[in-house]
């Protein structure tokens, strides 16, 4: 069980042997920046917060500001692309084994150097359960890189 726990930690928590990463990448790109749903109120006490992503892994960093009921953006996005199934998490009180999904694989070939993603939050979800987001590595339950949403 020892053996087997390591090799799921070095797949999504350290870029050597992680040739499968690569060979997986899809360009999740469009999947993640959307244009904000103008149709969307800003109603919601969040509009407006701000997570600063606190780096764990993979370089990571960034600003999570909610933009709206629907929509969170993430600007100066920074990450090397790599690791086993990465997505945008959101959670309640940075429980992000009981969060959810807010991406899709954001593994890419080269990465992300300050971009700007735009993400919708799911249907089936609100901002009511995001107070903090994760970039997530799924397959080990382990954080990339998190912040927690506080008023600006």
């Amino acid at each position: 069980m020892r053996v087997w726990f390591l090799v799921l930690l070095l797949g999504c928590g350290d870029k050597a042997g992680d040739d499968t990463a690569a060979d997986t990448a899809s360009d999740t790109e469009a999947d993640a920046d959307t244009d904000a749903d103008s149709d969307c109120p800003q109603t919601h006490a969040r509009v407006g917060h701000v997570a600063e992503l606190e780096t764990h892994h993979h370089d990571t960093a960034g600003t999570a500001t909610i933009l709206d009921d629907c929509t969170i953006q993430v600007t100066g996005f920074t990450y090397d692309g790599t690791g086993l199934d990465v997505r945008f998490y959101g959670a309640l009180g940075s429980d992000f084994d009981s969060g959810f999904a807010l991406t899709e694989d954001l593994i890419r070939d080269g990465g992300y150097s300050d971009e700007t993603l735009t993400i919708t939050i799911p249907e089936g979800h609100t901002v009511d359960e995001v107070d903090s987001l994760s970039l997530w590595c799924v397959d080990v339950s382990r954080s990339f890189g998190d912040g927690v949403f506080v008023a600006p």
